[in-house]
């Protein structure tokens, strides 16, 4: 199969990327990761003993940090693809939208959870409207599930 440029350019952005490089080096399994870091270093949120939802969370580096980092966390992940194992978690091959996973989600940690991270994103069609239409959906989905399964908490302000 003949690559074309915008893969080939891709592959020379990846190479040069000092944090596809650092992933590599620390062994997370995505860039990804420093996102979280990022994120956490600068609200807090995670802590100790937390009880995780990772929506989307293939490759699973957001998991993984949360599993290094953070003890006695419990992270559950869930996917429409498979993810490598990962220590204190458990991963739901599924669509977190299907009743069947939010009561896979709900008997896990059999209580309200503490966190609900995700860093999904849908698959683009090109064209902007219907694009913007479908990353709306998804994040008004997102609010759903965790309007049922996240603790009432102080809002970020």
């Amino acid at each position: 199969m003949k690559k074309n440029k915008f893969s080939k350019n891709w592959i020379i952005k990846q190479n040069r990327d000092i944090y596809v490089k650092k992933s590599k080096l620390e062994g997370y399994r995505s860039r990804a990761v420093y996102k979280l870091i990022e994120i956490n270093d600068k609200f807090k949120l995670i802590k100790n003993n937390s009880l995780v939802v990772d929506l989307g969370a293939a490759p699973g580096s957001w998991s993984q940090y949360i599993s290094r980092n953070f003890n006695n966390s419990k992270i559950i992940s869930i996917d429409l693809k498979e993810i490598e194992p990962i220590k204190n978690s458990i991963h739901i091959k599924g669509d977190f939208t299907e009743e069947y996973q939010k009561l896979k989600i709900k008997k896990y940690f059999e209580k309200k959870v503490d966190l609900i991270i995700s860093d999904m994103a849908v698959n683009t069609t090109g064209n902007k409207s219907v694009d913007h239409l479908k990353i709306i959906s998804l994040i008004e989905t997102v609010f759903i599930v965790a309007e049922k399964h996240l603790k009432k908490s102080v809002l970020l302000q």
